[in-house]
């Protein structure tokens, strides 16, 4: 892939960072759509994960702008995931889902859908914005357990117990 041009950089970001259509994209940075077709598909590596983070931005109803969703996500994507509570990673969860330490069926549901060991969530279920404030990853179980009966201040306390729970747990895994 060739290195990209700033007219490049602001078309994939105005595309899909901001979901401007083509329209007001040729009439701010001047460039036909012809030549945004072949860059759509040229840098298509570079447009998917930005479109992905839109998805999830969307879904989960953030506020306070993509941009800043953008820029916390990446800094989340820096480090290892972990539960904001338990601190436990999708790794570690991996672990006692194979060695049969934890059970996800429950955590399927009845549609028996795709478990997702960690998810954003808003951790103070009173205030009812999504910003980058008010959002973390969070385990399965301490979501669950936390819902609209513990503050998170109160779920901080709690979160400490069940790392304490996890930690047992892994220290019981069989090393191959």
């Amino acid at each position: 892939m060739a290195e990209m041009t700033e007219a490049q950089k602001q078309f994939i970001w105005l595309c899909y960072g901001m979901a401007r259509t083509y329209n007001q994209i040729e009439a701010e940075i001047k460039v036909s759509r012809t030549e945004y077709a072949k860059w759509d598909k040229e840098f298509k590596s570079v447009w998917e994960p930005i479109a992905a983070i839109r998805r999830i931005y969307m879904k989960k109803k953030v506020t306070g702008g993509f941009k800043s969703f953008y820029d916390w996500y990446l800094l989340q994507e820096e480090k290892e995931k972990k539960c904001c509570y338990c601190k436990i990673t999708n790794k570690e969860i991996e672990i006692l889902v194979n060695q049969k330490l934890v059970d996800i069926k429950k955590a399927k549901g009845k549609n028996n859908s795709k478990f997702k060991p960690l998810e954003i969530q808003r951790k103070s279920n009173t205030i009812y914005k999504n910003d980058i404030t008010n959002i973390d990853y969070m385990c399965y179980w301490c979501h669950a357990s936390k819902m609209d009966t513990f503050t998170n201040d109160e779920f901080i306390k709690i979160g400490a117990q069940i790392e304490e729970i996890w930690k047992k747990r892994l220290s019981k895994v069989k090393v191959k």
